[in-house]
């Protein structure tokens, strides 16, 4: 299904286990003499909402962390 899938995407390879045991061994040439190449068409949004993305999960997770230690306690209003 793999190979199903990035064959009509020519920024996409599927890698064997051969070729990633070739490149832990060799990372600046892979077993098929290819290089694998990023796409770098993303836009400076699509980089700008992943940074912030990634910001407000680390965010989250602190948070959950600082309410499980009990540094910080649910906070309910009452009327």
């Amino acid at each position: 299904m793999g190979r199903d899938f990035v064959s009509n995407k020519p920024n996409y390879r599927v890698l064997t286990l051969d070729d990633i045991i070739e490149l832990s061994r060799n990372p600046e040439k892979d077993s098929t003499t290819e290089t694998i190449q990023v796409n770098n068409q993303t836009s400076e949004n699509q980089k700008l909402i992943l940074n912030v993305a990634i910001l407000l999960g680390i965010v989250f997770v602190i948070l959950i962390t600082l309410y499980h230690f009990g540094i910080i306690h649910e906070v309910s209003n009452i009327n």
